[in-house]
């Protein structure tokens, strides 16, 4: 069984999507900012927030389907895993057990993961009638200038910490905490939550920061962020005790 851990392939298309998000996103406020009185650091934070809305509220939907395409339909079968093996997961889980054959992490068919794959590609493409934008050794100079900006270099700790987190959140924990303990089929599902609540606040940022400022913000998100992750107390409830937790999740999709 291979780790969950991201490959090193997996920052190539996400780096360069960043950046034209980031770009786009500049461009749209600028414009803004010569329309309106309101602070570019409040517009900005509304431009962000709107689009990690629709961000999420496309995982949210993405989440739904992987969940009813992965879904076990074996006539209500249901498995059995010894309390040995739900052992493993939780913070005991090492990425692979050799030893103790875990059935929750059994691999998706090939139908399955072909319907996810078409379901995934079935998107419009975006036209846009404007002359296509060209390619200039201005633009790559100016971006190497921002490194002079001392809050230019104190982004790049928080790149990489989202960096980190990101691929905690999409690979360890839900290998670890949700396919080990109950299976893959039900890692959409309870993500869902995640998601919801990941939109609100994106709602809630633009506002957030206009009346709180951007340093309240950032710190109560900075340490609330560590205590869920680093706890021990966070991460050491056994697992049959977040069975009746699941359910409930699963009786709200049915």
């Amino acid at each position: 069984m291979e780790s969950g851990w991201p490959r090193n392939r997996s920052s190539i298309p996400s780096s360069p999507s960043h950046l034209l998000l980031a770009h786009l996103l500049h461009k749209e406020i600028r414009l803004q900012e010569n329309v309106t009185d309101i602070s570019v650091y409040v517009i900005n934070a509304w431009f962000f927030g709107i689009y990690s809305f629709f961000h999420e509220n496309a995982e949210i939907w993405g989440n739904v389907i992987s969940y009813y395409v992965l879904k076990e339909t074996d006539n209500g079968t249901k498995i059995i895993v010894p309390d040995e093996t739900l052992l493993q997961c939780g913070v005991n889980f090492c990425g692979r057990s050799p030893d103790i054959a875990n059935p929750n992490l059994k691999p998706p068919s090939e139908e399955k993961r072909y319907i996810l794959t078409d379901d995934s590609s079935c998107e419009d493409n975006v036209k846009n009638d404007k002359e296509k934008p060209r390619l200039s050794a201005n633009l790559l100079i100016a971006t190497f200038e921002h490194m002079k900006n001392r809050d230019q270099l104190l982004l790049i700790p928080l790149s990489f910490y989202c960096g980190l987190a990101d691929g905690f959140y999409n690979c360890d924990f839900t290998k670890s905490y949700i396919a080990c303990a109950w299976g893959i089929s039900q890692v959409g599902h309870v993500t869902i939550c995640y998601g919801v609540v990941s939109a609100v606040m994106d709602c809630s940022s633009g506002s957030l920061v206009k009346w709180l400022t951007r340093i309240p913000v950032f710190l109560l998100a900075g340490l609330r962020a560590p205590h869920n992750v680093h706890h021990p107390a966070a991460v050491a409830t056994p697992v049959r005790q977040l069975r009746p937790l699941l359910s409930f999740f699963q009786e709200c999709m049915e």
